[in-house]
Order: structure tokens, then C-alpha cells, then sequence
């Protein structure tokens, strides 16, 4: 989904996600049980963890992973942030915190490839490698059995309702008293989506307040579609058992619904995915005066959450290759748009589209100028980065239609559905799409 940055965290592409360290309490009480997160900092949290992707960019690993550590220490249960510090720990030679937050990774359902990650290379000479490396097999092989059902994906919208709850007690208070209704009231009351959903997507509780005072007309006019989101679930699942009928290793996540502050429709971490439902809950009544172009550009009617979550669920199957080219990243958005309309009969977004097909020439022979390096400004994730009249984040697109001619060129089209979901080789997926060749003059 078009956010307007990419994810905070070190490993920005969505892994097959998971959680397992809540078996025991899904068995007693249900996999969306109120929580108390009083405790939590959360704006300390997404402070630490923006400081921690700078400094590992930036290759402070001793400072990235303090500050990942010290996003830990306000209470999250983010297994995501726990192995970011893993990974910055080993490779500022800490093997021994490394392990710990590795180890917490695990308990709290890290899902990826522990072996294929060089960031973790330093530890594999341990002898307590193996023991990880056996005890995350483990819960991976529970977490997939438990989820290999289509029919039985679960889906909260607690906090959907948690939020207007909170927003009628705020319309009755001065505007300076909803910070603290929203946090007694919203905050305090997340589910573990909405937790992960603050720490990649919001950023602060005060900003997140201001967008809301300065969009009333907005958000009111959002309600009613929000509050029957619940209702997509019967489509979903139909995609879902598509996806399956596809690519029958696919696995299938807890769907949390959530209201942000009109900076990502959908995301997935390893909670599941997580799904921005003020983006994703226009009716033909709602007023978009208030919305900046950006936003008004990709704000969506309820009805196309189905190709919302279907983007999503196919961007949670992904298998991170290691490759940070600007093609590999345009293919993995590609392959998510391409496949999340094949099994939602959803299409992408029309801007995108209609841009895209008008000036296709000339957008491939300035993306393929770019495809090599790892920059991906101009093409992908931009909010409003653009020029007037351009919609933003064309690398869509263009992945969209490589892998849409990739898969069509396959006689053996199961084995392209693997290969574009598991995507090991951007290069060999380009070339055997044959797609810039229709451009040479």
C-alpha cells in the first residue's frame, strides 16, 4: 500500500510474519483479548526506533542498537525491533546482547530466515546458534500448521472501536484534553496491531491528535465505513483461498483494522497485517476538502479493502532476497499489486494505472536508467514528493507490469507464482519478463 515513508525498522520489507510466544494465552482467552499496555511509552518507543534505523544506516551499530534495545526497555512486544537489535548488536561484535535480543525475537514469533542473514553471520561460530536456529524451526512449523487455513484467518476491529469511542468523549472536551482522552482511551486500549501499527506509522501521539483536529469533517465522514469493516471478512477469505489454490505454501496472518493519521493503508509486520482503515474507508459522501493531493490521491472507498489486504497478505509471503536495488524493491511492490489482483479481482490503484499506461515508454527508459542503484526516491514511497499532475510511487507499476509480463511468458504458470512470490532474483525475473524489449526502437 502507498505509504508516505518506508518502515522504521532495519529490515523494512514484510517477512512472512508471525507470533507464537502468545500460544499458551490464545488457547485461554482468544487471539484478540483486551491487554493492558498502560505502561508503554509509545512515543519514547517510535523515537528510539527512528534513532535506530538512522545509526544503522549509518553504520553506528553500537548506537542502533541501544536505541533499538532502549525502544525494547519502554515494554513493546515487538519482535520486529527485538531482532533489528539482534542484528545491530552482532555487527557491533555484542554477541552476547545479540543473542538475548535474538532469543526475545524468537519468543515473541520472529518469522525469517535467521541463517540467510549476513547482519547475523557474526554469531553462527557460537554454540548457542544451533539452539536458536532449532527453537525458532519449532515455532515456525506450530505457527504455520496454526495458520495454513484460509477459513480461519482472524480479524480484530477493537480498535476501531476503541477510536470512536474515544473521539465522541474528546468532541465534548477542549481541544488540549484529547491527548489524554485518546491515550486513556486509544493507546492504552491497543491491541498488539495497533502497538506495531504506532511504532512504524505514527509519529507522536500529539501529531497524531493534530491530524485529527485539523480533518474533523474527515474522519466523521469515514465512521460508518469503519465500523463495518468486519463485513469484508466473507471477500478476504474468498482471496485467501485463492492465494492458496496458487501458491499452496501460503500462510495466513491475524488481520488487525486500525485508524492512523492518513500515512499508510496497509502494512504487515509480525503481528500481521496491519491495516490503516481511515485510508481504506471512503464512501462517495465523505468530504476530502480537507486532505492535502497526496492524500486525496490515495485515500480508497470501503470497497476496495478486499485489494487491499489482498496486496498485503502477498507482500507477508514474501522471502527477503538481500538485494537493495531500486528493481528488486519496484518488483517485490510489483509482485504484491500483481497478484493481490489476480486473487481479489481488485485492481490497482486507478491514478497509478492510467498514469502508468499513458506514459510507459518513457517511465521504463528513466526507471531502467535507475533500476541498478539503490535509491529509491523517485519511484517509490514519496508521499508528496512529486511533481504536480504525477502520482507518486510509478515503481509500483512498473514492478506491477514486469512481473505481469513474467508471468505470462511462463508455460508453467504455479512455478512463476513461486518465483515472483519468493523472488531470489530480480535480475532473472526482468529478463525472462522480455518487458523492455517492446521499448527498443
Amino acid at each position: 500500500m502507498y505509504t508516505r515513508a518506508s518502515l522504521p525498522f532495519k529490515m523494512q520489507i514484510p517477512l512472512n510474519a508471525h507470533r507464537t510466544i502468545l500460544a499458551l494465552a490464545l488457547v485461554v482467552c482468544g487471539p484478540f483479548s483486551a491487554i493492558s499496555f498502560a505502561g508503554v511509552d509509545l512515543d519514547t518507543a517510535r523515537k528510539a526506533v527512528l534513532e535506530g534505523e538512522k545509526a544503522f544506516e549509518e553504520k553506528r551499530f553500537a548506537d542502533s542498537a541501544h536505541a533499538y534495545a532502549a525502544a525494547m526497555e519502554t515494554g513493546i512486544q515487538s519482535s520486529d525491533i527485538a531482532y533489528t537489535a539482534a542484528q545491530a548488536y552482532s555487527q557491533a561484535g555484542d554477541l552476547q546482547s545479540a543473542f538475548k535480543y535474538l532469543s526475545t525475537a524468537i519468543d515473541l514469533g520472529f518469522h525469517g530466515d535467521l541463517s540467510g542473514d549476513t547482519d547475523l553471520q557474526p554469531l553462527h561460530a557460537q554454540p548457542f546458534w544451533m539452539e536458536l536456529v532449532r527453537r525458532h524451526e519449532l515455532m515456525e512449523k506450530a505457527y504455520r500448521t496454526a495458520h495454513s487455513d484460509p477459513d480461519k484467518v482472524h480479524i480484530s476491529t477493537s480498535d476501531i472501536e476503541n477510536f470512536w469511542h474515544a473521539y465522541d468523549l474528546a468532541a465534548t472536551r477542549p481541544a488540549a484534553e484529547w491527548l489524554d482522552v485518546f491515550k486513556e482511551e486509544y493507546f492504552n486500549k491497543r491491541s498488539r496491531g495497533l502497538e506495531d501499527y504506532f511504532v512504524t506509522k505514527i509519529q507522536s501521539e500529539a501529531d497524531f491528535i493534530h491530524v485529527l483536529q485539523r480533518r474533523p469533517k474527515f474522519y466523521t465522514g469515514t465512521r460508518d465505513s469503519t465500523l463495518r469493516l468486519a463485513g469484508s471478512l466473507p471477500e478476504i477469505k474468498q482471496s485467501f483461498r485463492h492465494l492458496k489454490s496458487l501458491y499452496p505454501q501460503a500462510i495466513f496472518p491475524d488481520i488487525y483494522f486500525v485508524i492512523g493519521e492518513l500515512t499508510s493503508g496497509g502494512t504487515s509486520t509480525s503481528t500481521g497485517l496491519l491495516l490503516g482503515s481511515e485510508m481504506i474507508s471512503v464512501s462517495p459522501g465523505t468530504s476530502l476538502d480537507e486532505l492535502g493531493p497526496w492524500e486525496r490521491s490515495v485515500v480508497r472507498l470501503s470497497s476496495s479493502v478486499p485489494g487491499v489486504v489482498a496486496h498485503e497478505i502477498i507482500h507477508f509471503e514474501q522471502v527477503p532476497s538481500g538485494d537493495n536495488r531500486l528493481l528488486a524493491s519496484a518488483l517485490m511492490e510489483g509482485a504484491a499489486d500483481f497478484m493481490g489482483a489476480m486473487i481479489s479481482g481488485k485492481l490497482p490503484n486507478d491514478q497509478l494505472r492510467n498514469y502508468g499506461d499513458s506514459h510507459e515508454a518513457e517511465l521504463w527508459r528513466s526507471f531502467s536508467q535507475e533500476m541498478n542503484g539503490t535509491d529509491p526516491s523517485h519511484w517509490l514511497y514519496q508521499g508528496d514528493k512529486v511533481p504536480p499532475g504525477v502520482p507518486a510511487d510509478l515503481g509500483y507499476y512498473i514492478g506491477r507490469r514486469i512481473c505481469e509480463a513474467y508471468y505470462k511468458r511462463a508455460k508453467d504458470k504455479k512455478k512463476a507464482i513461486r518465483e515472483l512470490t519468493e523472488m531470489r532474483d530480480a535480475t532473472k525475473i526482468l529478463q525472462g519478463s522480455r518487458y523492455g524489449e517492446q521499448f527498443v526502437q
